[in-house]
């Protein structure tokens, strides 16, 4: 594992007419060992999931590892995105198959997943989980909302972005709450209201050749993205300054609101 340090850029977007205005800054990065696909954060570490090795890679926030998890829930797993709920399970979705797998650390279970096997990076917002669909060149990019157990599944549709969806973390601003995805090779972010209303984009400020995952980190108040830049497999930390419409004057962070 080898750690850089970067000065910090920032790659303003202003889109007419749009929700939200991004700033972005990179406040570190790492590289790592395997291509990590969607994450997840605690206070502490933020977590990769390797699909070719059949594991979670955690690692401390300065890029140091610090676990490996691996994954049992078939003989030939193939995991894309996760999220854990709070006192409770944690969801994998599967590129092969058209499950989402979930384990209490014993036992693993599983349901039909929405997606197919097109589902990818998912989040938890303290009652639905939300899931990208990256079925771009068949029905279309989107964004499902479901029950832990599975049911109740809407779908949203996400035209905007010009390549399939990859990563999906939620994150609030100014109290509303919106969805952020990722892409495999359209260098932006793009977010979207709970609704499924777009609300703008803002692009990667760096060169990366794919996009992964995204997730939002409460702890630091900071989003996590890994990726492939200059040929390394690489965990950005990036700071995500937020303005509503085209007002200049109300910059400010990022929280969870459950």
């Amino acid at each position: 594992m080898v750690r850089m340090i970067l000065l910090a850029l920032a790659c303003p977007l202003m889109v007419f007419g749009a929700d939200l205005i991004a700033n972005i800054n990179i406040v570190d990065y790492f590289t790592t060992t395997d291509n990590l696909f969607g994450l997840y954060c605690d206070s502490y570490h933020v977590y990769g999931v390797d699909p070719w090795d059949d594991e979670v890679e955690g690692y401390f926030f300065n890029g140091t590892p610090y676990a490996n998890l691996p994954l049992d829930y078939m003989t030939y797993p193939s995991p894309w995105g996760m999220c854990l709920i709070p006192t409770g399970p944690t969801y994998y979705t599967d590129f092969t198959s058209n499950s989402i797998y979930y384990t209490d650390g014993m036992t693993w279970y599983s349901f039909i997943d929405p997606a197919g096997i097109y589902g990818r990076g998912i989040d938890y917002d303290g009652q639905y989980i939300w899931e990208a669909d990256c079925d771009y060149s068949g029905n279309g990019n989107g964004i499902y909302r479901l029950n832990t157990n599975g049911t109740g599944a809407v779908f949203y549709a996400t035209p905007e972005p010009q390549d399939y969806l990859t990563g999906l973390t939620r994150f609030s601003f100014d109290g509303i709450e919106y969805v952020m995805v990722t892409t495999i090779g359209d260098c932006n972010f793009y977010f979207y209201r709970t609704d499924g209303t777009f609300a703008g984009s803002a692009p990667v400020p760096f060169t990366i050749t794919y996009g992964y995952g995204i997730q939002y980190c409460e702890a630091t108040d900071t989003f996590f993205f890994s990726c492939v830049s200059y040929g390394n497999y690489c965990i950005y930390q990036l700071e995500f300054e937020f303005s509503l419409g085209l007002a200049n004057g109300t910059w400010g962070s990022v929280k969870y609101s459950f």
